[in-house]
């Protein structure tokens, strides 16, 4: 009796090894492919820019991102936070049609970039 307990346990160990092994074989194939995806994309957008720019240099930026070649004017608004000087960096869209008296306002902060 012991002896077949013990076969049984022998065999469900196993059993469930061997499916904890197939599962983390996924695992590891799922984020292989992710990497393998990131890097695919990572390499297109340089092939994209260098066909672009006709460049293969990248540019350094300041802190403020002021070399960054925005798609619209960046005008900028002196604020006062914290008893601290700062200014607010904002690009201002005119419609491309009719204006229709609606507006949206994207807002974004801290380390979160409009160049996106």
């Amino acid at each position: 009796m012991i002896a077949r307990q013990d076969a049984r346990h022998k065999t469900e160990t196993h059993e469930k090894w061997t499916e904890f092994r197939k599962m983390r074989s996924k695992r590891i194939a799922f984020k292989t492919g992710v990497a393998l995806l990131a890097i695919a994309l990572f390499h297109a957008a340089g092939v994209a820019r260098e066909q672009a720019t006709g460049t293969t240099e990248l540019k350094a930026l300041g802190i403020a991102l002021d070399e960054y070649p925005y798609p619209w004017p960046v005008h900028f608004l002196p604020l006062t936070i914290e008893r601290q000087d700062v200014r607010m960096a904002y690009m201002d869209v005119a419609p491309s049609g009719p204006a229709n008296g609606r507006a949206v306002v994207l807002m974004h902060g801290k380390n979160f970039g409009g160049y996106y």
